[in-house]
């Protein structure tokens, strides 16, 4: 799809009212829902959320990373810890007991993290990337066995994370 002209999926008037729709779904069915009921309600719905960041104007994909992946407010402590639902989705790409969800979802954050394996393990920490990145034959980051890293993509923005959690670590 282009990024001019008329779109129904991404109407003028809310570009996001359809995202924000299918994320607050998600959020609820997360929230609802144990891990082997996800396995099979959750699972489409997060296959759309990835052909829909596929197609989606380059003005709507950031929305969609800011409401999907970990915020640095939550980089106070290991990723995955909280009630957000990106924390959620984290430990679903961890499941035991919803593997296609797992996958998916696992597949969801490595796109919004622009399919780039550094920007992916800084994005959810290596601990949840690394069974992705192994799985795909996909290289490890360089920085991924060093202690921290800093910035996205390697860039300097202020703060050191622990490249295994995802944590900031404090100066």
């Amino acid at each position: 799809m282009k990024d001019s002209g008329p779109n129904p999926y991404f109407p003028k008037p809310d570009q996001y009212c359809n995202i924000d729709r299918l994320i607050s779904i998600l959020d609820n069915a997360v929230r609802t829902y144990t891990e082997e009921q996800l396995e099979t309600l959750v699972t489409p719905l997060v296959t759309l959320l990835r052909k829909v960041f596929e197609f989606a104007p380059s003005h709507v994909k950031p929305h969609m990373q800011t409401a999907l992946l970990p915020s640095n407010s939550e980089r106070s402590q290991p990723l995955g810890q909280s009630n957000t639902l990106a924390s959620r989705l984290l430990r679903l790409s961890n499941s035991p007991v919803a593997p296609s969800l797992r996958e998916s979802v696992s597949s969801l954050l490595f796109e919004l993290s622009d399919k780039d394996a550094t920007s992916f393990v800084r994005n959810v920490g290596y601990g949840f990337a690394s069974g992705f990145l192994m799985t795909h034959d996909l290289p490890v980051p360089a920085n991924a066995t060093e202690g921290w890293s800093t910035g996205q993509n390697g860039g300097d923005l202020g703060e050191k994370l622990t490249s295994v959690d995802g944590k900031e670590i404090n100066p």
